[in-house]
C-alpha cells in the first residue's frame, strides 16, 4: 500500500481549498487521519472509507511552510503516510499603493524635499502581517529617498489604509574615473 499523491499546491486566503489525496493497494474500508502536525487553519480531512480522502476548506489566515504528515490504515492495519507542505498565500494585488508615484520636482543639490505620503490599502479579505517597511532604490539614486515616518504597525486589517512619509535628498553624482 502506498500514497500516490506526492505533492500538493499552495492555497490562497479566502479561496476554497480541495486536494485529493489517494493511495493504491490495500484493502478497503480505509481510515485517514493527520498522523503528525496539523493541516492549515480552517482546512480539513473530509471523512472517507474509500481510497482517496479530501483536504477541504477556505483559508483565512497566512501560514507559510506548514507541514503535516497523512496517514491511512486499511482493513487488514496496513498503514501508509506522506508527508507535505501547504503554504496559505495572500490573495494577488492584496495590497493597493497611492499614489502609484511621485513627483519631488526639481531639487537643489544636497537640499531636502518635503514630505510625500504613501498610502498602502489592504484590499484582502483578512489582516496583512507588516514584517518591515523599505525604499529599494535603484544603484542611480541610493541614499536619495528616505523613509520619515509612517503610521503603518506590524499589522493592517482587512480594508484598512496607513501611511508611510517619503523625503527626497538631491545627490550629485559623478561618473567614474577610467583606471
Amino acid at each position: 500500500m502506498a500514497i500516490l499523491t506526492g505533492a500538493l499546491t499552495n492555497g490562497t486566503i479566502g479561496t476554497a481549498f480541495n486536494q485529493t489525496v489517494q493511495v493504491t493497494g490495500g484493502v478497503a474500508p480505509f481510515a485517514w487521519k493527520v498522523s503528525n502536525g496539523a493541516l492549515p487553519h480552517n482546512l480539513s480531512l473530509i471523512p472517507s472509507a474509500t481510497n482517496a480522502v479530501t483536504i477541504s476548506g477556505t483559508p483565512d489566515t497566512v501560514a507559510e511552510s506548514i507541514t503535516f504528515i497523512i496517514e491511512v490504515a486499511d482493513s487488514a492495519r496496513t498503514t501508509a503516510s506522506q508527508a507535505y507542505t501547504v503554504s496559505i498565500l495572500l490573495q494577488a494585488d492584496s495590497l493597493l499603493l497611492s499614489p502609484a508615484s511621485f513627483a519631488f520636482g526639481s531639487q537643489i543639490i544636497g537640499g531636502t524635499s518635503s514630505a510625500q505620503t504613501e498610502t498602502p490599502t489592504n484590499t484582502a479579505t483578512v489582516d496583512m502581517v507588516i514584517n518591515s517597511i523599505a525604499i529599494a532604490p535603484t544603484a542611480a539614486t541610493a541614499g536619495e529617498f528616505k523613509q520619515t515616518g509612517t503610521t503603518c504597525g506590524s499589522s493592517l486589517a482587512a480594508g484598512a489604509s496607513c501611511t508611510i512619509n517619503v523625503t527626497f535628498t538631491a545627490v550629485r553624482h559623478f561618473p567614474a574615473l577610467p583606471p
